[in-house]
């Protein structure tokens, strides 16, 4: 690896993102809080024809359990209709190549990944989805999960500054917001550019070429452009093709790929400072995007260094380790850009890739598997990376106040018992299905024969389906032939599980932190903008996960790179 290229490239990414991230932040935060609409009154004229069909109640504000109760009915709603689309699809238009509907299994698995924001996709999209299904059944689906989870943490947030209200807004009211003046702008910006760069952009499923050597090929277009923009704009890795920006026609250039990497940290870190904003509170939200920042510079360190080191066992055979290990790779993106996305898509729960994470040496895949189990945490992104977040700022400030003796409060808000309860809740139910879930794969048969290769390498298949899954990221190690009865159910399953007990655990808290008073100038206060707090909120984040997941990862990537090390030698 170049270490100057690696500086720069780092520098420049990250003076984008913040200089970016302060202006939407502001602008996110305006949107949320009403003040967008206050001041442009057509804004608030156009959200009232959307919420017409709900009257008095399209703007009345709502507690805890009716904000949750209409999120998880938009996702009941979303998965049923998304089911039937995928189930139906030979009947229904734009399906030029007569594609059939989806088994039952595979109709239940998509739908409940898209409408909850996973986009898990075990399965290859542009031979199996017609342009109906991927235009109006994926990308709508795509909108609508990652606006529940942007407007969730929102409500986590008024939660934290309402004293003695128990009001959160109002659900309806936020998402149209959220699609309209937020999600639906920013993608069509991207879209443009991302047509500009050669991405396609058309409701033909096929062009036939030439090749070079003289025979023609069919090759797989669609409204890849449109579909890319919300993929990444919203932190979901849901693509058009299987390879997902791995294909010359979802990132035909670097430009676009690093495009895709800024887009992807660049809704976290907004969400971020309009966190910041809304709770009076900047230096709060600087603290915990400093520790976002540590961890996410680690873990880039870490992939780059395994990637820019050929495998052994290749090297061995007189091939050039020059250019590190290329296996699963773009030559157009290298090694280090293709580490850079990776890092990108696992920490921020994109769940996007532009390179193989199966063909990735050993401590570069577990370092990426790491990123998914922290949580969705490190630049989580729409997905529920907020309000996880949060619920781990929560944990950090109730050890400091144990440590130090003083009544653990967040933001002027004590926190009691119930609050812990619910976050150990939010917190631990990922990690359960994700063990379970594991365990369950490595005992069946079926769960054991969709691996590709025996060993720690087949073993860290299953552990990282069950963990992107779990915590919404939507990735794959690739080398899982997931698409089967079993993966189909079981992993929906979790999906369903961790989303719908998540969620309302963390509404739960905010609604109960929005009862108690707000005591910003308490003598009992802990300190939560500071370096203190940032170190704690790293090592809160990187025990809980370590304590979790060291044994199942001991088994998987670290007993195959001393397997690795020790073939290399023999």
């Amino acid at each position: 690896m170049n270490t100057t290229s690696a500086v720069l490239l780092f520098v420049g990414l990250f003076a984008v993102i913040f200089t970016l991230s302060v202006s939407i932040g502001i602008y996110m935060s305006a949107v949320f809080d009403g003040t967008l609409s206050q001041k442009f009154p057509w804004m608030y004229r156009v959200e009232s024809i959307f919420l017409w069909p709900l009257g008095k109640s399209g703007r009345e504000p709502m507690d805890w359990k009716e904000y949750c109760v209409s999120l998880i009915a938009l996702t009941v709603v979303g998965t049923v209709i998304g089911y039937l689309i995928f189930r139906f699809q030979g009947y229904l238009p734009y399906n030029p190549l007569n594609f059939k509907g989806l088994s039952p299994d595979l109709a239940f698995n998509t739908a409940v990944s898209f409408s909850t924001s996973t986009t898990w996709q075990g399965y290859d999209c542009e031979n199996v989805m017609s342009l109906f299904s991927q235009a109006f059944g994926l990308c709508t689906l795509t909108f609508l999960s990652s606006a529940t989870g942007v407007v969730a943490a929102f409500a986590f947030a008024r939660g934290l500054i309402q004293s003695r209200d128990p009001s959160l807004g109002n659900a309806w009211e936020d998402m149209v917001r959220c699609i309209l003046w937020l999600f639906l702008p920013l993608a069509v910006i991207c879209s443009i550019i991302a047509v500009w760069q050669g991405c396609t952009q058309t409701m033909d499923a096929m062009t036939v070429v030439k090749t070079i050597e003289g025979p023609i090929q069919k090759i797989a277009v669609g409204p890849v452009a449109s579909q890319a923009a919300i993929r990444v704009l919203a932190v979901t890795g849901g693509g058009f093709f299987s390879a997902n920006s791995a294909h010359p026609f979802a990132a035909p250039t670097a430009v676009v790929c690093m495009i895709q990497i800024i887009l992807m940290l660049l809704m976290a870190a907004s969400l971020v400072f309009a966190y910041g904003r809304m709770t009076g509170n900047v230096k709060s939200g600087f603290s915990i995007l400093f520790g976002m920042m540590v961890l996410f510079i680690g873990a880039f360190m870490l992939i780059a260094w395994s990637e820019s080191m050929a495998n052994p066992l290749v090297t061995e055979l007189g091939v050039s380790r020059g250019l590190g290990n290329m296996e699963g790779k773009e030559v157009r993106f290298g090694t280090l850009l293709t580490s850079l996305f990776a890092t990108g898509s696992s920490a921020s729960a994109a769940g996007s890739s532009a390179g193989s994470f199966d063909s990735m040496m050993p401590i570069g895949g577990g370092v990426a598997l790491w990123l998914i189990q922290v949580g969705d945490v490190i630049f989580g992104g729409s997905r529920s990376g907020l309000y996880t977040m949060l619920g781990l700022a929560i944990v950090a400030v109730f050890i400091l106040g144990m440590l130090v003796g003083k009544t653990p409060r967040y933001l002027g808000k004590r926190i009691d018992a119930y609050d812990m309860k619910m976050v150990c809740v939010s917190l631990l139910m990922p990690s359960i299905c994700t063990l379970i879930g594991t365990a369950i794969a490595c005992l069946t048969p079926q769960g054991v024969d969709a691996v590709s290769a025996p060993g720690p390498h087949g073993f860290t298949q299953i552990l990282f389906a069950f963990s992107s899954v779990s915590n919404f990221n939507g990735s794959s190690f690739g080398g899982l032939a997931a698409n089967d009865f079993f993966y189909n159910t079981a992993l929906a399953i979790c999906m369903w599980i961790c989303r719908m007990i998540t969620l309302t655990a963390l509404l739960a808290i905010a609604g109960n932190m929005a009862s108690k008073p707000r005591q910003l100038n308490s003598v009992q206060a802990i300190q939560t903008d500071g370096p203190v707090f940032s170190f704690m909120f790293i090592m809160v984040a990187v025990l809980l996960s370590m304590i979790t997941f060291f044994p199942a990862q001991s088994l998987g990537p670290i007993v195959e790179s001393i397997q690795l090390f020790w073939g290399y030698h023999s």
